[in-house]
């Protein structure tokens, strides 16, 4: 049913969310930002927004996985990928907030907002999106060189 590199992509796509829920666990560790009545616990909100990045990146590796069959460049798809989860990652916040400090999805099943306004709404921008963008740059990148491997066995 799935193919060699399918499995590939799903077992990267698993490890890709471990490593993020793990990161930003340990990153939002002791927030106080989060856990009070009005707003989810640190690890539901980061499991949260962890599922929601996993998805997008997946997305955004398929969309990457169109341009490579159009552009040959070894890069390319790596940077696509790391630019969409990037760029839409980065937008959230402002899609978010209807005005400063009311959430559109406060005490919903989608409430993420005490994890994005941590350090007065800069810590998200500057250390989260970049290292989720970055870490999609590195899950492409392993399986375009895993399957350059494998294409060459």
């Amino acid at each position: 049913m799935f193919n060699r590199r399918n499995k590939l992509r799903i077992s990267l796509t698993v490890a890709y969310a471990l490593v993020a829920f793990i990161a930003l666990n340990w990153f939002y560790a002791g927030d106080t930002f989060c856990g009070d009545a009005q707003r989810p616990s640190v690890a539901l909100a980061t499991f949260r927004l962890t599922l929601f990045a996993t998805a997008l990146d997946a997305l955004a590796g398929l969309l990457g996985g169109l341009l490579r069959r159009h552009i040959e460049m070894p890069w390319g798809q790596a940077i696509l990928a790391a630019l969409v989860v990037g760029a839409t990652l980065y937008s959230v916040q402002g899609f978010l907030f209807e005005r400063y400090g009311v959430s559109r999805f406060s005490s919903t099943a989608a409430d993420v907002s005490c994890l994005l306004t941590e350090g007065y709404g800069m810590v998200y921008p500057f250390t989260i999106v970049p290292a989720f963008a970055f870490l999609t740059f590195g899950r492409e990148m392993l399986l375009g060189w895993l399957n350059r491997k494998e294409s060459r066995h």
